[in-house]
């Protein structure tokens, strides 16, 4: 890294540096973490996301919910209104074939964002923002796993 470049750093939660009373930073970008045996940061390659009808299927087939749960979907995609940005996303691929990618977490939730405000502002009503919680669970729902 460059002199000068800051990067957001994501602490562990390990036993050992909750001791040492360092709190968790807020997550920006997955590309530096914490080791729990030695302290030191690491970097690591963004994680991709993707987005795509038959990726969002799959998720609900493997969790054992139907696409007619609201609840199920709702706790799933982050609590309340899960079942709103779900469809959300499903909105964002207009077509079944469709596949989006992108390269990190900032850049997914400024994507889904401006989609909703697009949406939003066809309808004429106000935009819903789109919450830390709803966010974490497309990070878990859709990181590309390795």
């Amino acid at each position: 890294m460059g002199a000068g470049r800051r990067v957001a750093i994501d602490m562990c939660q390990s036993a050992r540096c909750a001791r040492r009373g360092r709190r968790r930073a807020r997550q920006r970008s997955p590309s530096v973490q914490c080791t729990a045996r030695t302290g030191v940061r690491v970097a690591e390659k963004a994680i991709p996301f993707v987005l795509s009808h038959q990726l969002l299927d799959e998720t609900l087939r493997n969790h054992g919910i139907k696409s007619n749960d609201l609840t199920g979907i709702d706790k799933l995609f982050g609590g309340a209104d899960g079942y709103y940005w779900y469809h959300t996303l499903r909105q964002m691929c207009p077509n079944k074939q469709d596949v989006i990618v992108w390269d990190d977490e900032e850049r997914m939730r400024a994507a889904v964002q401006e989609h909703e405000n697009a949406s939003a502002a066809e309808d004429e009503v106000k935009p819903q923002e789109l919450k830390d919680s709803h966010l974490a669970a497309m990070v878990r729902l859709l990181a590309v796993r390795r």
